[in-house]
């Protein structure tokens, strides 16, 4: 995907998952899922949106962003953190929070110079080449994969 289609895929993506969390009740916003509640996923989303804007700057800069120093196993200590921070906040507030953060990661991905969308900076992390587009599609394959586990939990639900 060049970076226009990933700034749409993800748009589109943000609109989905926005809509869902829209027609959920806070019951369900809150109820248990594996390890999370649809609420945690939306908080998870929404720090990680502005992570990776700062980390989409420091790749371009050659530096690792600085979320993978103490991230934990699978980014458990950034995510818990998230969940704790958006642990209160009013639904619809939960929501146009995402949708800003989200809105203001895409802005700035489309400031990015078509260049450096998918140049190599010399940034590794795990022995894989680091990239704006390499955290951008992680980032749009993040949203589909939870999307993909609420619409299946939701089914288990009714």
């Amino acid at each position: 995907m060049n970076q226009a289609e990933s700034i749409a895929k993800f748009e589109d993506t943000l609109k989905r998952v926005s809509n869902m969390f829209e027609s959920m009740d806070e019951e369900m916003l809150n109820a248990p899922l594996r390890d999370w509640s649809p609420r945690g996923i939306v908080s998870h989303w929404i720090g990680w949106n502005g992570y990776i804007k700062t980390g989409c700057q420091e790749v371009q800069q050659g530096e690792t962003p600085f979320y993978e120093e103490n991230a934990g196993e699978n980014c458990c200590n950034v995510n818990a953190a998230f969940v704790k921070q958006f642990a209160d906040t009013p639904k619809e507030e939960l929501i146009s929070q995402l949708q800003d953060s989200g809105k203001a990661l895409m802005d700035y991905v489309a400031t990015v110079p078509v260049e450096n969308y998918t140049k190599d900076f010399g940034v590794r992390y795990e022995d894989e080449v680091v990239t704006v587009d390499t955290m951008i599609t992680e980032t749009i394959e993040d949203y589909e994969h939870h999307e993909q586990q609420i619409l299946e939990w939701a089914k288990d639900q009714s």
